[in-house]
């Protein structure tokens, strides 16, 4: 879920065009947190959706919330002993993280080139492509069965 909704936000930001707002990182005008990111417009949560400046910044953030949701993944993936091919696309998610943001943050440092915001978006498809194949293993596949040692008082009752 986190994932669909950091890629419904690029896509504000790419119809807002609020690539363009900031071509510094990580700092905005110099802030970590600018300021007016919700009173530019009335109410205050249409600013949301519609203000380029506070759709990019959650956008450049949200990235982040997505990288920690798949470093848990992986985490569970490996401690609940799933096979490889989970493993392997957990692994191949992780690194497409990774290469996103590293994307991201390169659109906007170099001033939005078409070239690197097309990578951005395809990446952000892939994304999305093996998420979505990772969840179907995941629903098929189950995790290692993990020996439980039993007990001198347990073997003596069977």
């Amino acid at each position: 879920m986190v994932l669909v909704v950091q890629i419904a936000y690029g896509g504000l930001v790419a119809g807002l065009k609020a690539g363009h707002v900031s071509d510094t990182w990580p700092l905005m005008f110099g802030y970590l947190v600018p300021p007016k990111l919700l009173s530019v417009m009335e109410p205050w949560w249409v600013n949301l959706f519609e203000t380029p400046l506070t759709v990019h910044f959650i956008h450049r953030w949200f990235a982040f919330v997505v990288a920690a949701v798949v470093v848990a993944l992986a985490v569970a993936v490996r401690r609940q002993g799933y096979d490889d091919e989970v493993i392997a696309s957990t692994n191949l998610l992780l690194a497409l993280v990774v290469v996103q943001i590293s994307l991201g943050v390169s659109v906007v440092i170099f001033g939005v080139p078409k070239w690197l915001a097309i990578a951005h978006q395809g990446t952000a498809v892939l994304l999305l492509g093996t998420t979505i194949f990772l969840l179907h293993r995941l629903r098929r596949a189950a995790p290692a069965a993990v020996a439980v040692p039993v007990s001198s008082q347990q073997r003596a009752h069977t």
